[in-house]
């Protein structure tokens, strides 16, 4: 939580874009977080849509954080490697937190401010009266689908295995960048 905070108080004036990978366990709409130095017990849960998506993106009202002040317009994309399995398995899980569906309720925040299906969609306009890009320059991919487990190659230790997703990604940023995904 406080490297995400930090970084969201980072001036991106100069950049052209924010990538940013995570990769913990996790369940539908969140992930753990690793211990803080000195500590041994992970912490928890971090919702994603409001503890991290949102510190980039301009909020409503207010001014927000400095990235989403500098990064207005520009592709923010987040890899996130980790399951999507239900928060535990003793409750009934009502709705998928997805960040490309819109939250609800009145408390509804992060990066769709609580659009309906079939709601107009009027962006906040800035001072200089052009309009403010708030969620079409956001780029979410997932490990795996809602409701499963992320996938890991099996090496010979526990220690060489990885991230089907990441290693995927990866070999494709090296060997073919200009060819589609």
């Amino acid at each position: 939580r406080q490297f995400v905070k930090e970084l969201s108080e980072h001036d991106f004036s100069e950049n052209d874009a924010l990538m940013m990978v995570i990769g913990s366990h996790g369940h539908v709409g969140g992930i753990c977080a690793w211990p803080n130095p000195g500590e041994d017990e992970k912490s928890g849960p971090v919702a994603l849509r409001e503890e991290i998506f949102s510190l980039f993106q301009p909020p409503l009202h207010g001014t927000g954080t400095k990235a989403s002040q500098t990064l207005v317009g520009k592709p923010k994309l987040f890899l996130i490697d980790a399951c999507r399995s239900p928060k535990g398995a003793e409750g009934t899980i009502t709705c998928v937190e997805d960040p490309l569906r819109p939250a609800v309720g009145p408390e509804a925040r992060g990066v769709f401010d609580g659009l309906k299906a079939r709601d107009d969609y009027n962006p906040p306009i800035a001072p200089d009266g052009t309009p403010v890009t708030r969620y079409s320059d956001f780029c979410f991919g997932y490990a795996t689908v809602p409701f499963n487990e992320a996938g890991l190659t099996q090496g010979a230790k526990a220690s060489h295995n990885r991230s089907l997703f990441l290693s995927s990604f990866a070999e494709q940023l090296r060997d073919r960048p200009h060819s589609p995904f």
